[in-house]
């Protein structure tokens, strides 16, 4: 909204207060509070209204500012709990994930062994029959000639 703009709904809503103000010889709460809804203050405004309600009642306005600094510092240890509870969740999302790398790695590494032992298996099987086939052919052969029965 520009500046103009700006001036020109806060004049209406002034407009708009003061002629509820007219029509009932006092301006009620409501429209008060209506009016300020409406209006978009500049710091130096806020600061302005705040004055005036300090006057009015400065023990509320002043109990209004320390509740609010109250739920300041809640808000600042709640963010401090949330970052804290960020941090730990990374941590554990980083821990996590190693965890799975090393599973992969034992994985692989099964793999390997597994197939290691399958080719171990695979070559004693081959020595046996060698073996037994070397037997049975040498046997075969000095049969005949032994006499023991």
């Amino acid at each position: 909204m520009s500046q103009t703009n700006s001036g020109q709904k806060r004049g209406h809503d002034i407009d708009l207060i003061r002629l509820a103000g007219q029509e009932t010889g006092k301006i009620e709460f409501q429209q008060i509070l209506a009016g300020l809804n409406t209006l978009v203050l500049s710091e130096e405004q806020a600061g302005k209204v705040l004055a005036i309600l300090r006057e009015k009642n400065p023990s509320t306005l002043d109990a209004w500012h320390m509740e609010l600094k109250e739920e300041k510092v809640k808000v600042a240890q709640f963010q401090e709990q949330q970052e804290a509870a960020e941090r730990e969740r990374n941590l554990s999302l980083a821990n996590t994930q190693s965890t799975y790398r090393e599973i992969d790695r034992i994985k692989i590494r099964i793999k390997q062994l597994s197939e290691e032992t399958e080719l171990t298996i695979s070559h004693l099987q081959l020595e046996k029959k060698n073996l037994r086939d070397a037997f049975k052919t040498t046997w075969e052969k000095i049969r005949p000639k032994c006499s023991c029965r």
